[in-house]
């Protein structure tokens, strides 16, 4: 995923916040008897076909906040690259030659602007800088069900299936690895999938993207009433595409 695709994932997730916490808190709050109703939901080639994610061409590029934490590079110029750049609590970062950068509020487009017209004036003539969000703080995916160990995690980048998979501490040996229902909500409409773990391990389908906000589900057939709550909500439109 491009830098740009990745601010403009990041950036969907902000505005579409609170719908996510909305649907997160109906789970939370939902009760404890068996149900299985992932046969509604699409599968195969159908949980990857219908709905296409916001791209960087439909979302506004992101503002960055304070906690985030940027990478920079600049072309041919280790000495002025970096991965991890922490946004401090104004605002503001430091980067050699320049000093400290307001970016509170700024492009990451409008942060490569202001740091190359401050190198050229003092340092080096036409740098090449690029800036992309390593992290956004407060952006989550959850993953539930039968894995080591469940819970919320921070979106650091372009995620796959199988990646959230392992950051859950991988599914648990009695784990159903066919039966894990991906959940998204975008503009107020659900979307699920089931998608075959096992498959995308062997290589037999794609391992597909997760986005800020989604909620990975392993063993849907033995997950609790609150995904049924989930699914009460709203329906669940169509599937997730194939990134």
């Amino acid at each position: 995923m491009g830098s740009r695709r990745m601010n403009a994932v990041i950036e969907w997730a902000g505005t579409h916040r609170r719908a996510l916490q909305a649907a997160a808190l109906a789970l939370a709050v939902a009760g404890c008897t068996n149900t299985s109703v992932s046969e509604d939901l699409p599968r195969g080639a159908a949980a990857y076909a219908a709905i296409q994610p916001p791209g960087a061409e439909a979302v506004t590029e992101y503002r960055i906040k304070p906690f985030d934490i940027l990478t920079i590079s600049t072309f041919n110029e280790p000495g002025l690259t970096f991965a991890k750049i922490p946004i401090d609590a104004v605002g503001q970062f430091s980067f050699p030659f320049i000093g400290r950068v307001d970016a509170a509020g700024l492009s990451p487009h409008q942060i490569e602007m202001e740091i190359k017209q401050r190198l050229d004036a003092r340092y080096t003539q036409n740098a090449q800088v690029t800036v992309f969000v390593a992290s956004a703080s407060g952006l989550l995916f959850t993953v539930e069900g039968d894995v080591k160990k469940p819970g919320a995690f921070e979106y650091t980048g372009e995620t796959t299936l199988l990646q959230t998979l392992a950051r859950a501490g991988s599914p648990t040996e009695t784990a159903k690895l066919s039966e894990v229902v991906v959940f998204r909500v975008i503009d107020g409409q659900r979307y699920g999938g089931v998608f075959n773990a096992q498959d995308i391990r062997e290589g037999r389908v794609d391992d597909p993207i997760i986005f800020p906000g989604d909620t990975v589900v392993v063993g849907y057939s033995a997950i609790k009433s609150g995904w049924r709550e989930f699914l009460s909500i709203g329906p669940i439109v169509n599937a997730f595409t194939r990134f």
